[in-house]
């Protein structure tokens, strides 16, 4: 299982935890508390809006038919009217600012992994001065893999769940994408 599906599960595990830890220390399981949640004078809504008998028609024919065609609207109106205004305010849609790491990730990684991919150069002398040709090429490789690296887990998310050797190795990546920025060209 690779890291992003490993700490994912993680957080999912503890967190359905919880909740199991919570039902079964008031002597009940899921299914029995679930129905008292759905019964109570005060009810916690569990499932969609209409899903009760004592809904009338409207509420069920909004859910059905009306709220799904909504919500199509607002996205067509954000992609091909909000984003295209934003670009020609600003030259860059909001939505780029607001999670910026992740848009510069995605845009960084792609092109780091053509560049992986077509290397015919390395800058000179990154594996020592007195290395031949080969291991300057095999050190440029490890480099170009290791910003990949670090860019494919930028964008997945860079948290504190994230065990310590993953953040090591994260911060070795952005360290050698600075310190060959100016090197990062074919």
């Amino acid at each position: 299982m690779d890291i992003k599906k490993e700490i994912v599960w993680d957080s999912m595990k503890e967190h359905y935890q919880e909740i199991a830890d919570s039902i079964n220390s008031r002597g009940m399981n899921y299914d029995s508390w679930i129905e008292k949640k759905r019964h109570d004078d005060n009810p916690i809504r569990i499932g969609v809006v209409g899903d009760r008998p004592d809904d009338p028609w409207y509420v069920e024919m909004w859910q059905n038919f009306w709220w799904p065609i909504e919500r199509k609207l607002e996205a067509w109106h954000y992609k091909y009217y909000m984003k295209p205004m934003q670009r020609l305010r600003s030259g860059y849609p909001d939505e780029q600012v607001f999670d910026f790491h992740s848009f510069h990730s995605k845009y960084c990684l792609s092109r780091l992994k053509v560049f992986q991919e077509n290397l015919s150069g390395w800058p000179v002398g990154i594996a020592g001065t007195e290395a031949g040709d080969e291991a300057n090429a095999a050190r440029w490789e490890e480099v170009i893999g290791e910003m990949v690296w670090a860019f494919e887990f930028a964008d997945f998310e860079y948290n504190e769940y994230c065990d310590d050797w993953a953040h090591i190795r994260f911060h070795n990546g952005m360290r050698l994408f600075g310190q060959y920025y100016f090197s990062l060209w074919d």
